[in-house]
């Protein structure tokens, strides 16, 4: 479905539903693979790289993310 703008509707919808349950600002953050494409997606969308991890995930393996937040 990339390419659609289902991706983009998908997240104002989110956007606009945090904003009804929550109208004080906040900050929205997200964990997102560093190897995953969709980060730039996310930095379209408003969000901005805050910080890398690496969390341990079980059996040794490791998800190597990276924080995106954006203030709504």
């Amino acid at each position: 479905s990339q390419g659609s703008g289902a991706g983009k509707f998908l997240f104002k919808a989110a956007i606009t539903a945090i904003k009804e349950i929550h109208p004080e600002r906040c900050i929205l953050e997200l964990n997102v693979n560093r190897q995953n494409k969709a980060i730039d997606f996310y930095q379209r969308m408003g969000m901005e790289r805050f910080r890398e991890s690496d969390i341990p995930i079980g059996n040794g393996y490791m998800m190597n993310s990276l924080l995106m937040r954006m203030r709504i």
